[in-house]
């Protein structure tokens, strides 16, 4: 017995008209003048880590990059966002408070739109925006707060983000490990022990805060542990904002035809950094060890480090307001004593709060 279904023919009609699909034709366009600047596979790693093109990285540097856990620096994440927004508040210094803001918050949503707007980018463009507004309104980000807003308006444009995006679910978790977890594990020994230089203790603090966080879900959807994830943070995390300065610097000079083999040769030696240490890890049949949990494992799991990460944040929010007590009870006696000093003429009022 024979069955045959026979289905219409489908035509391709390319990406919706749009400022998303303009979005990602000009990010198709970076990434190929970043590659035309910086020699492969390193050009395409730098265009990752800058615009979350991992789909043009080779299949080998991405296993690599799996087993050594390395592979959420190659795609747009919150870390690269916020790099990217440090970058564009530092080249708008010179700009009013306002406007640098807005130049931040716009590099941001941009880049979340070149990469597609995927969950991830979406997640971290909303955290910026947040973060953003708060800096302009009250003058100081609250990171879990932000974070919770950019959760909120994700689940209120889409309900079913949240539970059906692993990787809005890894970056929400990992953002809200760092933002628990990051300081006072930067305390351990184990930790202090490594050279702040480079960024090098940040980034050791900040891989494990994440990881506590995003383990249980690694071990229940991919059933893979990247037990050299650490190390491998800590040696190549630095190189990937010098990597993504790197990836700027080429974007113009690739439109422009420019590449003079030495200038070719120092822009690749971040992403060439960051793909040895990949490399080198990934080649240790430890690197990654087989975890696989079941559901109920898992919830549980997850249920325990999330509750943790909240009780975290709680009580260094309530260790922030008793330090802040002193200061703002003597500020408030300060003030209410030089009000009840007799108004000289021609002499200001003066706080002493010493």
């Amino acid at each position: 017995m024979e069955f045959v279904e026979r289905f219409a023919g489908l035509e391709e009609l390319g990406p919706a008209p749009g400022a998303t699909a303009l979005l990602r034709r000009a990010g198709v366009q970076l990434a190929a003048a970043i590659s035309r600047v910086i020699p492969s596979p390193f050009g395409e790693v730098s265009a990752a880590m800058l615009l979350g093109r991992g789909e043009d990285l080779p299949s080998n540097l991405s296993d690599d990059a799996r087993r050594a856990g390395l592979s959420h620096t190659l795609v747009l994440s919150g870390f690269n966002i916020s790099k990217a927004v440090a970058f564009a508040a530092i080249a708008a210094s010179l700009l009013p408070r306002t406007l640098r803001i807005f130049t931040a918050v716009l590099t941001g949503i941009t880049l979340a739109g070149i990469s597609g707007f995927g969950a991830s980018a979406i997640r971290a463009a909303f955290g910026v925006a947040a973060a953003g507004f708060a800096t302009w309104r009250f003058r100081r980000a609250d990171p879990a707060t932000a974070l919770l807003l950019a959760l909120l308006a994700m689940s209120w444009a889409n309900p079913l983000a949240l539970a059906y995006s692993l990787s809005l679910q890894l970056s929400a978790l990992a953002t809200l490990g760092v933002v628990a977890f990051s300081e006072r594990l930067a305390l351990l020994p184990i930790i202090r022990a490594i050279p702040a230089t480079a960024g090098l203790r940040e980034a050791a603090a900040s891989t494990l805060a994440a990881e506590i966080l995003v383990a249980p879900l690694i071990a229940w959807k991919i059933g893979l542990l990247p037990v050299l994830g650490l190390p491998a943070n800590v040696l190549a995390g630095p190189a990937v904002p010098v990597a993504m300065l790197a990836a700027l610097v080429a974007a113009p000079l690739g439109f422009l035809g420019f590449a003079p083999q030495p200038i070719a040769a120092l822009l690749a030696l971040p992403a060439q950094w960051f793909s040895a240490v990949a490399s080198r890890t990934a080649d240790f049949s430890f690197a990654s060890i087989s975890a696989a949990l079941t559901s109920a494992q898992a919830a549980l799991l997850l249920v325990l480090v999330t509750a943790a990460a909240l009780v975290a944040i709680v009580l260094e929010r309530r260790e922030r307001r008793l330090r802040d007590a002193p200061l703002i009870e003597r500020l408030t006696a300060a003030i209410i004593e030089t009000e009840k000093r007799p108004a000289v003429a021609g002499r200001r009022a003066q706080i002493d709060i010493s």
